[in-house]
């Protein structure tokens, strides 16, 4: 499983929250501030999953800041240096720079409580509310590019995650 979001939070820590639009931790990940605001979450029209259905709206009520790319293989390994021979499993994620892949969501919560310690702020995986949020970027439509998703986003158009929605 591939975490493309990492979540910091408000909340009473050790070390004082960033300020700044961005920030880049110890480990060179890089996260952007998400403002509060309001959405709709779901859908009602054709297509989605039952759970997604119907829609509605959300707000977020506080800023936070959101993993701006997947977590790579070098940024989680200081965590789990073991996750070093899954590199090229089924030819997939071999450099440091890539996604780090074949990871569960026990892991990745492992990894967030992890960081949090390792750096006295307040990380954890975002909701879904959130998530959504941040990947829809403003925009009511199915992507943050709007109705369709460009072509450079199509680097292999087997995978289903690229072909879908986030609604």
């Amino acid at each position: 499983m591939r975490y493309a979001w990492l979540l910091l939070a408000a909340g009473s820590w050790a070390a004082p929250m960033p300020s700044g639009k961005t920030h880049v931790n110890s480990i060179g990940i890089k996260l952007v501030r998400v403002e509060p605001g309001a959405s709709t979450m779901g859908t009602d029209g054709a297509g989605g999953d039952f759970d997604e259905k119907s829609a509605h709206r959300v707000r977020i009520t506080r800023a936070f800041y959101m993993g701006a790319f997947e977590v790579t293989n070098a940024q989680y390994e200081p965590f789990d240096p073991a996750h070093r021979k899954l590199r090229g499993k089924l030819g997939y994620s071999n450099r440091g720079d890539e996604a780090a892949v074949f990871v569960s969501g026990d892991d990745a919560v492992r990894f967030t409580r992890w960081l949090a310690r390792r750096e006295g702020l307040p990380y954890r995986l975002p909701t879904e509310a959130e998530w959504e949020y941040a990947a829809r970027a403003g925009t009511a439509a199915p992507y943050y590019t709007g109705e369709t998703l460009p072509a450079a986003f199509h680097k292999n158009p087997k995978l289903e995650l690229l072909s879908r929605p986030y609604a």
